[in-house]
């Protein structure tokens, strides 16, 4: 079941990794935007469907019936050691810096001329918004600039971290943005796209941090300098580790819900040209759905219920004469199935194509087989299996309605939608094998095209009706 939202909005809390959840997930959306200026409170009344911001939580007026929010946190220490590692290596010559805001000129030359711990012991006002507690200046409400942090402000952070929808941490982020990437039925698409993160993740141009010395903790004063710019912090991150892991363990009780958020990127397919979705992580991207496994060595494994959306200029579909789009698909069957069965529908119509992958090597139980669909089941003896699914039906096109676009948009493109079923979707254990990807289908081709005049390559078919 969707979950149906706007937008996704990204807290981004100043040295966390937000850049790379940012480059990982823009990729996604075909509108996003991101704003490092704290107190860039117009960003919330863009309606891109993603937004990163650096605006603390307080001021950003996200609406929660719309918004889908994320942020991430990080170890205490870990983040105050990557501010000042940031700011020491940035190489102040670098003509993408000489633009630099003078803030950022001013906190660069302090991090190459003082050490860490000299660094924290600096209270003027650039540094205070950075260095001191800052997780929680970040999710709690100040009455004026520079106010001491205290316990009413731990408290306000903790009751704001229960309104955030999907909490990540630093240390866990590979596996943490990989079950975003999930949620938002891009798993097999994910790939991380690694930012600045100075310590676990990745070094940023490790060649410019001359002015850092290997062990930045190694000063006696360095504990007397640092407990009281993280004593809150440490706390609210241990609050919403707690919570994250409690989240959970929640959800793997419960049945998955992955995010419908339109404005998500939908790719632009050509007639006559084949799209191979098994091993091109571009074309991977049009599948969304829910998944029986990760593994893209054999192509796309699907479980219960998954679809494929793509976008056609109307200029190229007024060129054929029936737009058709034809799949190459194979099911996996393990020696000890019988078969493989998958439903096929284009969104607004509401005839199916069922298409029943025999297994030869196996005698077959029409039970198992389950029933066919009235002049649409093909039936396969082995495990390919080529099929057209018409785009028009009537003369008019069969266009997709789930996603709201506008109407510039819509003039200049038609949005389709192809549903696809894999059933039954049964446990790897009860047909006596282990390996649960040996128990989907794969979708290796796509081509949009003119309607062909030959019947489907099938061995046997239950209608006259199996060429479409």
């Amino acid at each position: 079941m969707p979950i149906n939202k706007e937008r996704l909005i990204l807290f981004h809390v100043p040295k966390c990794g937000g850049v790379t959840v940012y480059r990982t997930l823009s990729r996604y959306f075909d509108r996003y935007i991101t704003s490092h200026d704290v107190q860039d409170e117009s960003t919330a009344s863009v309606r891109a469907p993603f937004i990163a911001t650096h605006t603390t939580f307080t001021l950003f007026k996200y609406i929660p019936r719309e918004d889908w929010t994320v942020t991430l946190l990080r170890e205490p220490q870990r983040r105050l050691r990557s501010q000042y590692r940031f700011w020491a290596g940035i190489n102040p010559s670098a003509p993408e810096n000489a633009i630099a805001a003078s803030e950022t000129k001013y906190l660069m030359k302090l991090a190459r001329e003082l050490s860490f711990v000299e660094f924290l012991g600096v209270k003027e006002g650039p540094l205070v918004v950075h260095l001191d507690n800052v997780m929680v200046r970040h999710f709690a409400d100040f009455a004026y600039e520079g106010e001491k942090v205290r316990e009413k402000h731990l408290k306000m952070a903790c009751e704001n971290l229960e309104k955030i929808d999907d909490i990540m941490t630093t240390e866990t982020l590979e596996q943490d943005l990989s079950d975003l990437a999930a949620r938002l039925g891009r798993a097999p698409a994910y790939q991380m796209q690694k930012g600045n993160v100075t310590d676990e993740l990745y070094i940023h141009h490790p060649d410019q941090h001359t002015y850092v010395s290997a062990d930045i903790t190694a000063d006696n004063a360095y504990r007397n300098a640092v407990e009281p710019l993280i004593a809150y912090d440490r706390r609210l991150y241990a609050y919403a580790k707690a919570l994250k892991e409690r989240r959970a363990s929640d959800r793997n009780r419960t049945y998955h819900r992955f995010l419908d958020i339109p404005g998500m990127t939908v790719f632009e397919i050509t007639p006559n040209v084949t799209y191979t979705l098994a091993n091109s992580p571009a074309s991977r991207a049009m599948l969304w759905g829910e998944w029986s496994s990760q593994d893209d060595t054999r192509g796309w494994t699907i479980g219960q219920f998954c679809w494929i959306q793509f976008k056609v200029r109307r200029s190229e579909l007024a060129r054929l004469e029936k737009p058709t789009l034809g799949l190459k698909i194979e099911a996996f069957l393990p020696p000890a199935r019988t078969t493989n069965r998958v439903d096929l529908k284009v969104a607004g119509s509401d005839a199916r194509r069922r298409i029943l992958f025999l297994n030869t090597g196996q005698a077959q139980d029409p039970q198992v087989i389950g029933p066919p669909v009235a002049g649409a089941s093909i039936v396969v003896a082995g495990a390919r299996c080529a099929i057209d699914l018409p785009l028009s039906a009537q003369g008019s096109l069969l266009e997709d309605d789930r996603w709201p676009m506008a109407s510039a948009d819509a003039a200049t493109f038609a949005y389709f939608r192809i549903d696809l079923s894999n059933l039954p979707n049964l446990p790897a254990t009860q047909f006596g094998v282990g390996d649960s990807r040996n128990l989907g289908v794969a979708i290796n081709e796509l081509l949009l095209r003119s309607p062909r005049s030959p019947q489907l390559t099938t061995v046997a078919t239950t209608t006259d009706e199996a060429q479409t």
